[in-house]
């Protein structure tokens, strides 16, 4: 008597005419993230972000993103943060962080008490 090879239901074996049918799934889309407070952005996928601008969110994350951009603009024309860093490079030690970087690490954990509105305005 021969021996029959019963498989689970739904099996497919390499080879047989139903192996090569794509299995469609149901893959959840990812959210794209603030690059500044890290909140989910419900109405943007992240397949569709190209820039960190564009996963901003809308409002005070978008206003301290222009504040960070001309700060870091200033400060990389800056003779005299550049002449630190120059030094700091040269000595080999930990360079002393900047206001944009002193702000960026302020906002992103969570503390505006150093409003982004009121700098925007100080800096144009």
């Amino acid at each position: 008597m021969a021996h029959q090879r019963v498989e689970p239901q739904g099996s497919v074996h390499p080879g047989s005419p139903t192996a090569s049918v794509a299995t469609v799934r149901s893959v959840p889309r990812r959210r794209a993230f603030c690059p500044l407070c890290g909140g989910e952005q419900q109405d943007k996928l992240a397949s569709e972000v190209a820039t960190a601008e564009a996963a901003l969110c809308a409002g005070r994350c978008t206003v301290a993103w222009q504040v960070l951009t001309a700060l870091r603009l200033s400060e990389s024309g800056n003779e005299q943060v550049v002449a630190r860093r120059r030094e700091e490079w040269e000595a080999r030690e930990p360079h002393a962080a900047t206001l944009s970087e002193i702000l960026l690490g302020r906002w992103r954990a969570g503390d505006w008490a150093v409003a982004p509105e009121d700098l925007l305005g100080q800096l144009r």
